[in-house]
């Protein structure tokens, strides 16, 4: 609250969630309820891609990355879904802790990012939580 009309206290705390999704063609994505079935190679090799790609993507917007967590399959609602995780830094701000959710559907795919800023995690994470048990994506 306060954000859009620059009111200092809108930026005492940090938190949101940013959902993307990108379409494709018929059967070029698998099904939701289709598991994630990785060898520890096949995460290991993942994981290492995404962490470069993560890491120079928000490096041009001077954005680092303090810790990656790595790639983890969860489900959410019966739904299957990748969960990367990392704590970023924007300049000398404080810690942000990020974790996006990736969700395949037959002709799209999904991202759920949810971040808050770590010192607040006392108060975003359980909203977080909440909101991701909440989150039913349509069968296509």
């Amino acid at each position: 609250k306060g954000l859009n009309s620059f009111d200092k206290n809108g930026f005492n705390t940090y938190a949101r969630i940013i959902t993307h999704t990108t379409l494709g063609d018929y059967s070029e994505y698998s099904s939701l309820r289709d598991p994630y079935i990785l060898t520890s190679f096949e995460r290991n090799q993942l994981s290492q891609q995404l962490h470069t790609q993560t890491t120079q993507s928000l490096a041009k917007i001077n954005i680092k990355i303090i810790h990656w967590y790595g790639i983890n399959p969860v489900k959410i609602n019966d739904q299957n879904s990748l969960e990367i995780s990392y704590l970023r830094q924007l300049g000398d701000n404080p810690y942000v802790a990020v974790r996006t959710y990736y969700f395949e559907n037959n002709d799209r795919e999904h991202l759920v990012t949810v971040s808050y800023r770590l010192r607040d995690e006392k108060v975003w994470k359980p909203l977080f939580i909440k909101s991701l048990k909440s989150l039913e994506i349509t069968k296509k």
